[in-house]
């Protein structure tokens, strides 16, 4: 009867004392957590930059595509020592999200096909000390992928030489081997080289003599980048064949203003008439080439006028002798012509 009294009271002792030690635990804790929480200070609502890459294995393959300058919005908590630490990180925009991107197995085989990454609060670099609090919901980056392939197309001279003195041009080589997304490539026909003024001389055209510069291709197509091999070509020029023509009696014209007071006349035939050598594409026909007195540009003045003879040349024409250009013509009033007029 002792023994069972004395048992009893030990558990009761034991239970007593291991209740006491519980509740001491709970209030140490709790003040704990108390002080703690006082000590917190908070930054609210950061942008942080957001890095999407593709893992290095598989960017042979593939290439991905982000909207540039993503951020995601988050919050930091810490001591008031580690957050103003911290502050100096944000303030030189030390703290950027970098995210490694990787296709799934499952979605190997796709030609393209877009798909999220989600910002976890781990993916947010901070110091020990500091935790970082993201939005739910607003924590995904959108990104489309593309598988890479190569083909090989013809290049397209983009020069401005649409009605220069070179109607051809040889491209070396004609096609380049361009790697980039497999969705883009089936529907290109051509790749055009960057706008180039291409100096192909007037001189060496008019000595049939063929040039040659080299010209950058394009690195995107639609808006995406691509790798060309080569990344220049070499465009040749190709001159046309030129003939020499000799054109003979080519009237000479007066080029007169509206209400002109006089009327104008060579002094003999042959003032009136030139001969011409020129040289330029081959063509079935004679070319055509004008020539007149411009009367326009000043006064006239009754009587003997030396003037000069312009000439205009067909496009692509050069004139390979100079004529002797001054004719003397006579300027008659209109008056003097109507009282003689029978």
């Amino acid at each position: 009867m002792v023994y069972k009294n004395l048992t009893s009271w030990l558990k009761l002792k034991w239970v007593d004392r291991f209740s006491s030690l519980a509740v001491a635990f709970a209030l140490a804790l709790m003040a704990w957590l108390y002080g703690s929480n006082r000590d917190q200070e908070i930054i609210e609502n950061v942008t942080i930059p957001v890095v999407v890459s593709l893992n290095s294995i598989q960017q042979e393959h593939f290439m991905l595509d982000v909207v540039p300058n993503m951020k995601v919005h988050v919050s930091f908590s810490g001591s008031p020592l580690k957050i103003r630490e911290f502050r100096r990180t944000l303030e030189h925009d030390e703290c950027v999200s970098k995210i490694e991107y990787s296709v799934t197995e499952d979605r190997l085989g796709e030609f393209k096909f877009g798909d999220n990454v989600v910002i976890s609060e781990s993916d947010i670099p901070v110091p020990q000390g500091v935790r970082a609090r993201l939005v739910e919901g607003k924590n995904k980056i959108p990104v489309t992928v593309y598988r890479l392939g190569e083909k090989l197309i013809p290049v397209r001279l983009e020069s401005g030489m649409e009605g220069s003195l070179f109607s051809q041009v040889l491209i070396e080589p004609a096609s380049v081997l361009v790697k980039g997304p497999l969705e883009i490539l089936d529907r290109t026909k051509t790749i055009p080289t960057h706008f180039t003024s291409v100096p192909f001389g007037s001189m060496a055209f008019h000595n049939n003599v063929s040039q040659s510069v080299r010209v950058a291709i394009v690195d995107e197509l639609e808006g995406k980048p691509v790798r060309v091999l080569p990344s220049k070509v070499v465009v040749k020029s190709i001159p046309e064949p030129k003939k020499v023509y000799e054109l003979s009696d080519i009237s000479i014209r007066f080029l007169c203003p509206s209400n002109f007071a006089f009327k104008p006349k060579f002094t003999d035939e042959r003032s009136a008439k030139l001969d011409v050598k020129i040289q330029g594409p081959v063509l079935n026909d004679l070319p055509k080439v004008l020539a007149y007195i411009d009367l326009t540009a000043r006064p006239g003045t009754a009587g003997l006028n030396v003037e000069s003879v312009k000439i205009q040349l067909p496009r692509e024409f050069l004139l390979l002798e100079e004529i002797a250009r001054e004719r003397t013509i006579e300027l008659i009033p209109l008056e003097t012509v109507k009282k003689t007029a029978p």
